[in-house]
Order: C-alpha cells, then sequence, then structure tokens
C-alpha cells in the first residue's frame, strides 16, 4: 500500500480521488467542473451587458486557469504550488471565494434576465 500524500486535502486532492475511484471516478470529477464552466460560458455569451460579460470571462478565466493548473499539477506537467482544485479542495478561503464567484456569476445572469436577486436601487427610491 502507498503511503497518503503530503497535503493530499489541500493541493493535491484530484491524486486520493483518482487513486480511490480510478480513472472513471477522476473524469467524472473534471466533467463536471468543466461542464460547471462551460454552463458559465455560455450564460456570459448571451449577457448583452458588457460590464457583466467581461467580469464573467474574468471568474471564468480565474476557475478555469485554477483547475488546469492543479489538473498538469497532478500529471506532473507543472511544479506543485499552492493551487487548489476548485469547489473541491479543503481550504476555507479558496472554497468561499469560489462559492461567491459562483454567487456573483448567478446574480450577474439573473440580472439579464430580470429577475435579480439584489434589485438595482438608484438611491432614489422614496422612503
Amino acid at each position: 500500500m502507498l503511503p497518503p500524500l503530503p497535503e493530499a486535502s489541500r493541493e493535491l486532492i484530484l491524486a486520493p480521488v483518482m487513486q480511490q475511484t480510478g480513472w472513471p471516478g477522476g473524469l467524472i470529477l473534471m466533467t463536471f467542473l468543466l461542464a460547471l464552466l462551460l454552463y458559465i460560458f455560455r450564460a456570459f455569451n448571451r449577457t448583452d451587458d458588457l460590464y457583466g460579460r467581461v467580469l464573467g470571462y474574468g471568474i471564468i478565466a480565474f476557475l478555469g486557469i485554477r483547475f488546469a493548473w492543479n489538473t498538469a499539477m497532478i500529471f506532473g506537467l507543472l511544479p506543485v504550488a499552492g493551487i487548489g482544485l476548485p469547489f473541491v479542495s479543503y481550504g476555507p478561503s479558496f472554497l468561499a471565494l469560489d462559492f461567491c464567484l459562483v454567487a456573483l456569476a448567478l446574480n450577474i445572469t439573473a440580472r439579464q434576465s430580470g429577475r435579480a436577486l439584489i434589485p438595482d436601487g438608484g438611491g432614489n427610491d422614496p422612503i
């Protein structure tokens, strides 16, 4: 039996997942993350607001680069750095940031369709 990996719950979470579930488990996890990124990308392509679209592409780039870097670290293509897999790696700060970014993306797309969670308040509303 192989010894456990150091920092397996943080940066290298994909390796123990693939060790326990094999290639199918790792590919399912990577497929879910890629599907989420593709869904957000398609939602922002339909947005008419330029600021929202650019912000959305920034969210996709931030999550996508972290996903690609972490996957390349696991396969030995890039050096091991303190970059965790989005939504999976243990760490309260990045996990909270991931969920805040998805909430921001949902709110931007909801504003476009008229179902905003936080309505626009211009400060001119009567009291």
